[in-house]
């Protein structure tokens, strides 16, 4: 609900980054713009491999991959191309914060 409010209107939910990768094709099949978030410890392919396979994605939309993780500042300290790294458990004010930036407008806390 939370990224419905702040102006998200397709949400796909991905088991696996092997799965988040296809689903990242398909939205731009769509000729929608992605905001991709990926937890780093997934199955089948992680966080970091799935970035890897994102950013060789031939497209001209700016692809923003936003990395989850418990370690958010081992993280940004070898940050291997994500746009935003959030920690866990996320911290919705930070959230609000990057989508305003992404998304260029207000998010109203509700």
């Amino acid at each position: 609900r939370f990224l419905k409010r702040a102006g998200i209107g397709q949400c796909i939910m991905s088991g696996n980054g092997q799965a988040l990768v296809r689903s990242v094709d398909t939205v731009l099949k769509q000729h929608l713009q992605p905001i991709v978030f990926t937890d780093i410890q997934m199955p089948v392919m992680d966080g970091i491999e799935a970035l890897k396979e994102i950013r060789k994605i031939k497209t001209t939309k700016k692809i923003i991959v936003v990395a989850l993780t418990g370690s958010p500042e081992d993280m940004r300290e070898n940050n291997p191309g994500f746009n935003y790294i959030l920690g866990k458990p996320i911290q919705f004010r930070l959230l609000r914060k990057m989508l305003n930036t992404v998304l260029g407008a207000v998010v109203e806390e509700k």
